[in-house]
């Protein structure tokens, strides 16, 4: 069993902590080298022995979980929410190892909340307040949702207002806002013609798009709702002209002593966008937002917001 926060004793190093669990399970002399040899291979674990646990990385340190709970060769695993505040390399690297050990005989549950994940699994358990909704594989389920799944846009109105518009509809069972365009579940028998006349909708353009795990998902538990979101009822739109430029990272570097955390960053962010910023642990992310916020100075380079210099503003 390896469980979601981390058991192991940061104050030991890796192979101290692949010691104590070769202690508790009682593998020894050739057995303990050879099994240590394996599970520091299947990790990449390697280089990092002498490495304190709690100065690993959030990945690193589910490896090591994972390693010393294979130190026993047990024939049943169970993990639980390995993926969570895991970064998307460290997490396939995961996923990785476990289909090398199902591969070998070994039987896996792993849970989680993410559906994404849950795609990756032979056959799933969908469970919502205690109650078992579908148990099979996540394809067939997914299957269901064919000619359901749509996406959605409008030449005269902007994504929110279209999809608070979308969810009071009869026909919808359920919609989100996807890139740059609304994504739209429909119910059983319903048409996109019934969306392009109904009653209150403005000229759209609708197309049929490739379902998801989590359209079945959602769709089993009776769609999201229609209601407005408290958050949606009482912002405002904010004053300002479409697609201008309003935070803007112009050569924005950070370095600790000689590290660079941030190295010649450059990046805009229009009015009405999300914008993502995605990359594994230690990739500069967090130094890059505390930056942003005024939180952290520059070694160079600016932070702008609305045009101001955050380094220059009080």
């Amino acid at each position: 069993y390896m469980p979601q926060k981390f058991g192991l004793y940061e104050d030991l190093t890796v192979m101290e902590n692949l010691n104590l669990y070769a202690d508790l399970r009682s593998v020894t002399g050739e057995a303990r080298k050879q099994t240590f040899a394996r599970l520091l291979e299947f990790t990449s674990l390697g280089p990092f022995t002498g490495r304190l646990a709690g100065k690993l990385s959030g990945g690193m340190k589910q490896k090591l979980g994972l390693a010393c709970t294979l130190v026993g060769e047990p024939k049943v695993l169970l993990l639980d929410e390995p993926g969570v505040g895991v970064d998307p390399i460290s997490r396939r690297e995961l996923w990785q190892m476990v289909h090398e050990l199902a591969g070998e005989g070994m039987l896996i549950l792993w849970s989680t909340s993410y559906l994404d994940e849950a795609e990756q699994c032979r056959d799933v358990l969908l469970m919502n307040e205690g109650e078992l909704l579908y148990q099979g594989e996540p394809k067939a389920l997914t299957q269901t949702m064919a000619g359901r799944s749509f996406l959605m846009t409008s030449p005269h109105e902007g994504n929110r207002k279209l999809l608070q518009r979308a969810l009071k509809l009869p026909q919808v069972s359920d919609g989100m806002i996807q890139g740059k365009s609304v994504r739209l579940i429909l119910k059983k028998e319903a048409t996109p013609d019934d969306i392009r006349h109904a009653d209150g909708m403005p000229e759209i353009n609708i197309n049929e798009t490739t379902p998801r795990f989590e359209d079945a998902f959602i769709d089993l538990l009776g769609g999201a709702g229609t209601s407005e979101s408290p958050l949606g009822a009482i912002l405002h739109t904010v004053e300002g002209t479409p697609g201008e430029t309003v935070i803007e990272a112009k050569e924005l570097t950070k370095k600790f002593g000689d590290f660079a955390a941030t190295d010649h960053v450059n990046f805009a962010v229009k009015r009405g966008e999300i914008f993502g910023l995605l990359g594994p642990n230690g990739a500069g992310k967090s130094t890059t937002f505390k930056m942003m916020c005024g939180l952290l100075v520059p070694t160079s380079g600016q932070a702008l917001v609305l045009g101001m210099d955050l380094k220059e503003s009080s």
